[in-house]
Formats: structure tokens, sequence, C-alpha cells
């Protein structure tokens, strides 16, 4: 599972965080939310794709849910 979202509609961001997560359910949230913090220090042109390999827990789940939520 493949989930990506860009940041302020921006189709070219200037930053692009990748984050293999596999079995994370219990720390996704709080790294993707650690990830933006540190990144909007700098600008708010960025993306993050999170990409989850099969995960057999909710880490794609978790992942989708902060992708709407930022989107």
């Amino acid at each position: 599972m493949l989930l990506r979202w860009v940041m302020n509609n921006h189709a070219n961001a200037s930053v692009t965080i990748i984050m293999p997560a596999y079995r994370e359910e219990a720390n996704i949230e709080a790294a993707i939310d650690n990830a933006v913090a540190a990144v909007e220090k700098q600008t708010n042109d960025y993306e993050i794709i999170v990409i989850d390999d099969g995960s057999p827990d909710k880490t794609g789940d978790f992942a989708g849910l902060k992708a709407q939520q930022n989107s």
C-alpha cells in the first residue's frame, strides 16, 4: 500500500519525506506528526509518502486516516 498526500495543494512539492512502515500501528501517527512538525519549521511546500508493504496490523489504515486529515 502506498499512501501519498501533498500539503497546500502543491503538485510539485519542494520537499518529499518517504516513510517506510511495517507493523508500525502503534507508532505511525506520531512518526507522521513528528515529520510534519520538523518539515514545517522549514517549508509548507512538502509531501509525505508512507509506504506500507503489507503490514498485518492497521499501519496502513492509520496512515490513511492521517492522509485524509492533512489533505
